[in-house]
């Protein structure tokens, strides 16, 4: 849990996942650096003269390829080395399940603070997906019921002098029907305000970027898993 941008990996963590390139699907380290992403070079926020310094954002598909120089943002600083561009330097801000409006947050709060030259978004699958079955409001954090009940739970016990902090899971209550009926979960009109609320959040980063002075290049990642056939 992080604030204004609600979560990203833990600092100076190692995770582990399966390697999908792998036809044995063998499991492998990823570490995080001490922000809490998957960069494995110095960020210094006083960006060096010679550098070139572009930002990649996104959910799992930005954040996953094993090694890193198979991820997204690793192949693109390939491209550009290849093309006789060693100066350029990529970095991987992606973290799982995020949507945009997270990133929104974690360009303002985090991220102009590094000096990019460029910031490439590649987005949009969990703005439509995670409301089909998770958190079902437009633009919310994954699960964020949950952050939520646990914060009106906290807020109670201090209020009434309990400090019980240790939070069950049948504490964590909340209507998911409710939260349904409340958006017009499954209409056309959920369906739009999913659509408008992931414009307006890339808007606003490219309204942020003319302001910081770096370019944005925003990309709807395709959803082909939904996609019938596949």
């Amino acid at each position: 849990p992080v604030p204004y941008i609600t979560f990203h990996g833990v600092p100076d963590s190692v995770t582990t996942t399966k390697d999908h390139m792998n036809q044995n699907g063998t499991i492998v380290e990823i570490k995080l650096n001490e922000l809490g992403f998957r960069i494995e070079r110095p960020l210094p926020s006083r960006k060096p003269p010679e550098e070139t310094r572009v930002f990649v954002l996104g959910s799992s598909t930005i954040f996953n390829g094993i090694p890193l120089e198979m991820s997204i943002p690793g192949q693109i600083e390939t491209c550009f080395h290849d093309n006789g561009r060693d100066n350029v330097k990529v970095y991987n801000f992606g973290f799982v399940s995020s949507v945009s409006g997270q990133e929104l947050s974690l360009l303002v709060h985090l991220l102009s603070s590094y000096e990019p030259d460029a910031v490439i978004v590649y987005n949009g699958g969990n703005d439509v997906c995670l409301p089909t079955n998770f958190d079902p409001r437009p633009g919310y954090p994954y699960n964020f019921f949950a952050y939520e009940s646990a914060m009106r739970m906290i807020h109670q016990d201090v209020a009434n002098g309990c400090f019980r902090w240790t939070l069950q899971g049948e504490d964590l209550r909340y209507d998911l029907g409710e939260l349904r009926a409340s958006c017009a979960w499954g209409t056309e009109k959920w369906e739009m305000d999913i659509a408008v609320k992931y414009v307006e959040n890339t808007l606003k980063m490219g309204r942020f970027a003319r302001g910081c002075g770096f370019k944005l290049f925003a990309f709807l990642e395709p959803i082909l898993f939904l996609k019938e056939p596949l």
